[in-house]
């Protein structure tokens, strides 16, 4: 029995799903058990119900590649240097984040 096993990662996510690729096409890896995590489990989905055609994985490709913080808020909760903004937190807590 073989396992694909993929962590959360974030911004990483362009390079797991690299090593996937490589794994599992390059490689000729077939996991009989998928289990993710976060951007992984996101990442997985066309591997766990077997579609493997390129222009799925292409797919995918372009929208995490594209995927920004401003494709969830409709202001960044974020300031310049990265830290949280206090008042992001009360946007949150009163459910005002929604993009």
């Amino acid at each position: 029995m073989t396992h694909l096993d993929g962590s959360g990662g974030g911004t990483k996510g362009e390079g797991i799903k690299s090593v996937w690729d490589t794994a599992v096409f390059g490689l000729g890896f077939e996991p009989n058990i998928i289990s993710e995590v976060s951007i992984s489990a996101l990442l997985s989905v066309p591997y766990a119900i077997g579609i493997h055609k390129p222009i799925v994985r292409q797919s995918v490709t372009n929208l995490f590649s594209n995927f920004t913080i401003d494709t969830i808020f409709k202001v960044s909760p974020l300031k310049l240097n990265g830290k949280i903004k206090t008042r992001a937190v009360w946007r949150a807590i009163r459910k005002k984040n929604q993009a």
